[in-house]
């Protein structure tokens, strides 16, 4: 499962907070992660946004920085291990992970009544 709002901020809405957390399970592993990014919207098809989430059972910091543009938002991520996960991987402190996300157009929904209804013979 995974939901997060969109809170414009401002007269002309050039900011937001966006919260997000994702729930994940599969055989006996779980995984949750939440936090929030902001985002800095130069237009409706251009933002950058710059974030920081955790991963609670792992207890990992995860830092986010992303870019939006043209209907595509790229992202890039790192997750900071902090528990004996490093250890075993001999130093390794953490992992990058990129992103390629599309953004659907958005249709606005029909104005009640503004529909045509067919005839009824």
């Amino acid at each position: 499962g995974h939901g997060g709002l969109d809170i414009r901020l401002g007269a002309q809405q050039k900011f937001g907070l966006l919260p997000s957390i994702i729930y994940m399970n599969q055989a006996k592993a779980q995984e949750i992660n939440a936090g929030m990014a902001f985002g800095f919207f130069f237009s409706q098809r251009v933002a950058l946004y710059l974030g920081g989430y955790y991963r609670i059972f792992e207890t990992a910091p995860i830092a986010y920085v992303g870019i939006e543009f043209s209907g595509f938002k790229i992202g890039a991520s790192y997750d900071f291990l902090t528990n004996d996960i490093q250890d075993v991987a001999s130093g390794f402190n953490g992992s990058y992970e990129l992103s390629l996300t599309y953004i659907m157009p958005r249709k606005d929904l029909p104005v009640p009544g503004s529909l045509l209804n067919n005839p009824r013979f």
